[in-house]
């Protein structure tokens, strides 16, 4: 297992996690969401096969592009 970390303004929140599990399906073994401290922000930690890294990396990148 490795792990991808994500900061994101807290209505992105949602879309991150949603794509990290569309793409990695079943590897994703967890995924945490915190608040970070003082900001409208998140960092969100997702625990996923090594493989995969590149995928999801890709998919959560492409996803928060078309958000805007």
């Amino acid at each position: 297992m490795a792990a991808l970390e994500f900061v994101v303004n807290g209505n992105e929140t949602t879309l991150v996690a949603d794509t990290i599990r569309a793409a990695a399906g079943e590897a994703v073994e967890r995924i945490t969401i915190a608040p970070v401290d003082g900001t409208p922000r998140y960092k969100i930690v997702a625990a996923v096969k090594g493989e995969l890294l590149p995928v999801v990396m890709k998919a959560v990148m492409n996803a928060l592009d078309k958000s805007g």
